[in-house]
């Protein structure tokens, strides 16, 4: 990212055709942030399986869900 005017900020995407970034695909993609709006959520997702003779269930992870 570019740093823009004020709270914004620029971001500029390019895109390759190949993993060793060698050959460009034509455009650029530009977006302009307004950064005070933007937000992020992360989560951890357990299993919670109460094994028998236990008071308390067993926490086992499970996955990671997408960040919102």
């Amino acid at each position: 990212m570019t740093q823009g005017k004020g709270n914004f900020e620029k971001l500029r995407i390019e895109s390759y055709k190949d993993s060793a970034f060698t050959e460009k695909v034509e455009g650029i993609f530009m977006l302009l942030l307004i950064l005070r709006h933007i937000t992020t959520r992360h989560k951890i997702e357990f299993c919670d399986t109460q094994a028998p003779g236990r008071s308390m269930p067993v926490l086992k992870f499970n996955k990671i869900p997408a960040q919102k």
